[in-house]
């Protein structure tokens, strides 16, 4: 994992390897940034451990981002609908609010479904409320410098998975899953070995999308380490994958190409096909 550390201050960024560390201004304390990759997600996250840190994670080629808090009265959210207030001119969000404890035992509220302008609407606001039982706020200055060099991340990886990254720029929309969490594999699609050997793991896929929707192509990006497992990702992505087509710059469907996450738990043979975070447009 490579981290970076990204400091705004007085529209100046800092970006570099090793600790987080923030320049003076004149008009007070400077907004923090950390830029990571974290495979398969590149991530902007600000804030404070002791009220809310706020992070933005986006995959290379997909079109919805993630939106996460962490903060110590986390756990006492559930699950349910989700109010994200960017502010005047910047726009109000609805997503779908996951409450979970992640590997380490920290409370993590995960808000889905915000939609692919989030991103760009973010990079213009100077704070985001998040509207639960009380009103969480988070101030989030020099966005706009964040989530460009959150754009440069992006494209970089795009880059290596061998997708044209300003093909996709030029795109309207790309390929939309024609429903929120499509489920394309079934417990029947996971392999007989993995079955035996508790085998699991998650694959990223780069698809290739016709002017129809049907997927016409099926590579493996980021490997689960099991050769059966990445094997019954593109087989069955090629089989039944569909999407609303890419709209090109003319307002007409067009080819294109996307990426998938595919999800393989071995507790219960659950396989699950997930839209990952968002290109930002």
């Amino acid at each position: 994992m490579r981290t970076f550390a990204l400091s705004i201050a007085a529209g100046m960024m800092i970006l570099g390897t090793g600790p987080a560390r923030a320049a003076q201004q004149a008009d007070g304390p400077p907004q923090v940034w950390r830029l990571e990759w974290a495979n398969p997600h590149c991530t902007i996250t600000t804030g404070e451990s002791s009220t809310f840190l706020l992070s933005l994670w986006m995959m290379p080629g997909s079109p919805d981002p993630d939106l996460y808090l962490t903060g110590p009265t986390i756990n006492h959210y559930t699950v349910g609908g989700a109010l994200v207030l960017l502010g005047r001119g910047h726009g109000d969000f609805t997503g779908q609010l996951i409450s979970r404890q992640n590997k380490s035992g920290v409370w993590v509220l995960d808000i889905v479904d915000l939609g692919q302008e989030f991103p760009s609407a973010l990079s213009g606001a100077t704070q985001v409320q998040v509207a639960l039982r009380e009103n969480v706020k988070i101030p989030v200055k020099g966005a706009g410098e964040a989530i460009a060099a959150l754009r440069e991340c992006l494209d970089d990886k795009l880059a290596a998975w061998g997708i044209d990254a300003k093909a996709y720029d030029s795109l309207r929309t790309p390929p939309i899953d024609p429903y929120p969490h499509l489920h394309w594999l079934s417990r029947d699609d996971f392999p007989d070995d993995a079955k035996k050997e508790a085998f699991e793991g998650n694959a990223v896929a780069r698809v290739n999308v016709d002017a129809g929707g049907k997927v016409t192509g099926c590579a493996i990006v980021v490997s689960t380490g099991i050769a059966s497992l990445d094997k019954a990702t593109c087989a069955k992505t090629l089989q039944k994958g569909k999407f609303k087509p890419a709209i090109g710059g003319d307002g007409h469907p067009v080819a294109a190409t996307r990426t998938i996450l595919v999800k393989f738990n071995a507790d219960g043979d659950k396989i699950r096909y997930a839209p990952p975070p968002a290109r930002i447009r």
